[in-house]
């Protein structure tokens, strides 16, 4: 190579080490400006030239996306159901929980019909009375005494020191056996489930009072028919007898 051509390397290469130790010229911070002006982000180069590896977000920016997670996850809950399901589960619980305790509220402990109180009063009066008071209940008990009796009386029932109510109910009594029934179940319900009863109630066991005592009426006077031919059998076969002795 010729001389001079190593001399012009020679110089260029010693204006730039000039250049780049001179303060007039900074190529490292022009580097700097830049990195910046081309984005918001990147390595930025220190004037000894160690890259810097700190990374700074704005906390406009963070809380923004926590905010989109936030609404996606309320998109994706409501759009799957999940607080229906919830709600569900919840609304179930207190409904087995009511359920529960309508159950227990139903159970009761019967007791037996004392034979004095079925055969000694008067229920017609004390009904009268009851209902001159607004007592529901209470003429709702006397209606079911006075049907009870009302059977007992057309031998169709047997008063027992030991037996409820619903055992009572549970006998077949013929034709008057449904209407009894219902005037057990809805006496049973207010004597020993404490249930209110309403003058409708009152009024439909009322109701089944007046049907049992058409079936018990029509049962007797059936009864008093076959045994009045009876009797006139008899009295016709007796003279039938007399005549021919």
């Amino acid at each position: 190579m010729p001389d001079n051509a190593q001399h012009t390397m020679h110089i260029d290469t010693a204006l730039i080490r000039e250049w780049q130790q001179s303060g007039d010229y900074n190529y490292l911070d022009e580097v700097v400006e830049v990195d910046s002006a081309t984005t918001n982000s990147t390595q930025v180069v220190t004037k000894k030239g160690t890259p810097s590896t700190s990374f700074s977000i704005p906390p406009l920016a963070v809380w923004c996306c926590v905010g989109v997670l936030v609404l996606v996850i309320l998109f994706f809950a409501v759009r799957n159901g999940w607080f229906m399901g919830f709600s569900k589960k919840k609304s179930k619980k207190k409904e087995v929980e009511k359920k529960k305790k309508e159950e227990e509220e139903n159970e009761t402990t019967e007791g037996t019909l004392n034979q004095e109180e079925v055969f000694g009063f008067d229920f017609q009066k004390l009904t009268a009375e009851a209902l001159a008071e607004k007592d529901y209940a209470a003429a709702l008990k006397y209606t079911y005494m006075q049907a009870f009796r009302l059977l007992c009386e057309a031998e169709l029932l047997t008063w027992r020191k030991d037996a409820t109510p619903s055992e009572y109910a549970a006998l077949d009594t013929g034709v008057a056996s449904e209407p009894f029934r219902r005037i057990t179940a809805a006496y049973v319900r207010a004597q020993y489930g404490h249930y209110e009863v309403t003058e409708d109630n009152y009024a439909a066991a009322k109701a089944d009072f007046e049907e049992l005592n058409n079936h018990v009426n029509a049962i007797t006077a059936e009864r008093r028919r076959k045994a009045q031919e009876e009797a006139e059998e008899g009295e016709r076969t007796a003279r039938e007898k007399g005549g021919e002795a």
